[in-house]
């Protein structure tokens, strides 16, 4: 009876079978049985949770008639969604031996897979190309077991040849309570193999009625306990009945057996397959000598990534709510420069000094219509004054009969966007409450003016740099907020330790340069 109930982060094992009849023999050897725990809408496996040799231990099976990689895929991919803390997959089950010279194996045997000099375990036989002279040519590699398991095999394998591993042992035992499943379980009495050139009727369910003649004969083993093989397993999306095809591709690969669902599990979760009726029992063995995982910083670290992607999506709605106008755009329809031309304006030492300080500054750049402001700024944007890792660039092009480009707040909003794509790290807790709580934050300019200078004040923050191309076409109160705000901002900049650095073009108008006083303007 369930009497523990865990949290999804405690569970470290994932055991994956094919058959109900395999999901038995793993149940039986839980040492204690968990409570459920709910599952999202989106995963549709059912769960046997336990305890086993000091790991907490998920247990699910394919859905019945639906066998196959891309099953298993499923399976294990829902599995590790609802339990995120899991560090390995065994794939526990039944499959086709391959009796062969070289490798005596018999029903009931074990086949763990591990590791060759071709293969990581696992052979997906049927994925690859056909090439012109109609060989096919694999084109698969799935991963090795992990690590942690491919030393856990060692160990058992060790202990093996110390002592017997007295599998039958533990599965009389386990058997010797329930007189059902000590018919479902129990090893064979016989085990016949007929030569592989044999076809089988196909119309009897086993071969009770198959010619005698055709049975190989092989040496009777001395002890009822079931041999380990360890090699290479052949997984497919196809049951492998032909015993000819069998042999000719265990031959080619050196496969031990044959099944259909390993191939889908690999390369999803660090995962180890191990075949046979009893491999359950294995599994025990294998997991007794598996060091329990720590799985406190996995929870830790689990929350922690939660936490950032709500950060994260919180960072991309505010974003989204910024963007308030195509300010890209609306740069580009300004035509490039012509080579030569804007170079002595980056040489100029006005402009030197001011893209070299290391405090806050502001360079009013002021000509009459058509002398090339635009021009400029749109070069200084593109080519010279490039964001970086210690500097953010932003930029907005005014325009009055545009009705996009002639709003200050607008501007605002552009800017801070370009600050905020450029360095999410701008955008705090502290600013995305501002922007979320206040539906019409994009709408008032002392809100967004406030949030720049936050943004700018955080510590680390590096050079902040703004270029806004023709003040003049900017609607008049806006105008006068702004140059309100420049006012306070740089009247005295012992009152902040920022680098935030405004480049502002314009007509040489008198009620600009009024609006600056009074500031001392380099320009």
């Amino acid at each position: 009876m369930a009497t523990t109930k865990l949290s999804h982060h405690d569970y470290t094992v994932a055991w994956v079978c094919a058959l109900s009849l395999e999901m038995t023999a793993a149940k039986l050897i839980l040492k204690e049985t968990h409570e459920p725990l709910p599952q999202p809408p989106t995963d549709q496996n059912a769960y046997t949770l336990g305890i086993l040799e000091g790991h907490n231990v998920v247990i699910a099976c394919l859905p019945s008639g639906v066998y196959g990689t891309t099953s298993a895929t499923a399976v294990i991919a829902q599995m590790h969604s609802t339990f995120p803390s899991l560090k390995f997959a065994l794939m526990v089950g039944i499959a086709g031996g391959v009796p062969s010279p070289s490798t005596d194996v018999r029903l009931g045997d074990v086949v763990v897979s591990t590791p060759s000099s071709t293969s990581g375990g696992v052979v997906q036989y049927d994925f690859g190309k056909t090439l012109p002279d109609r060989r096919f040519q694999r084109t698969s590699w799935l991963n090795n077991p992990p690590q942690l398991l491919l030393n856990a095999v060692s160990q058992v394998r060790s202990n093996s040849m110390i002592t017997e591993t007295d599998i039958d042992g533990t599965i009389s035992r386990l058997l010797n309570t329930n007189e059902i499943l000590r018919q479902q379980f129990s090893r064979p009495h016989r085990d016949r193999l007929f030569n592989s050139e044999y076809i089988h009727a196909s119309n009897h369910p086993d071969c009770s009625k198959c010619e005698r003649t055709q049975l190989v004969k092989r040496a009777s083993r001395n002890s009822s306990e079931p041999q380990i093989h360890y090699g290479l397993i052949a997984s497919a999306n196809q049951v492998m009945r032909d015993a000819k095809a069998r042999d000719a591709l265990a031959q080619e690969l050196n496969i031990l057996c044959f099944e259909m669902e390993a191939a889908g599990l690999m390369d999803q979760l660090p995962c180890l397959v191990i075949r046979a009726l009893v491999a359950a029992t294995y599994s025990r063995l294998l997991l007794a000598v598996v060091p329990p995982q720590d799985n406190t910083l996995s929870q830790r670290n689990y929350a922690l990534a939660q936490q950032n992607e709500v950060l994260r999506n919180r960072q991309v709605a505010a974003l989204k709510t910024l963007y308030v106008s195509p300010y890209q755009d609306q740069k580009d329809r300004n035509p490039d420069r012509i080579p030569g031309t804007c170079e002595w304006f980056i040489s100029h030492p006005i402009f030197q000094d001011w893209e070299l300080s290391q405090t806050s500054e502001i360079l009013w750049v002021s000509a009459n219509p058509g002398c090339g402001k635009s021009v400029l700024t749109k070069y200084l944007t593109d080519s010279v004054l490039t964001h970086g890792v210690s500097r953010a660039v932003g930029y907005f092009f005014f325009k009055d009969d545009f009705e996009g480009q002639k709003s200050i707040i607008t501007a605002l909003c552009c800017i801070l966007h370009q600050l905020f794509d450029q360095k999410r790290s701008l955008l705090t807790e502290t600013i995305l409450d501002r922007l979320e709580m206040n539906e019409r934050v994009t709408s008032s300019f002392s809100e967004l003016w406030n949030i720049l200078i936050k943004a700018a004040s955080k510590e680390n923050t590096g050079e902040i740099v703004f270029l806004l191309d023709a003040l003049d076409e900017c609607e008049q109160q806006g105008c006068s907020q702004f140059m309100e705000g420049l006012r306070w901002l740089y009247t005295d900049k012992r009152q902040h330790n920022f680098n935030l650095k405004f480049l502002i073009t314009s007509r040489p108008y008198s009620r600009i340069r009024q609006g600056f006083q009074p500031l001392k303007i380099p320009g």
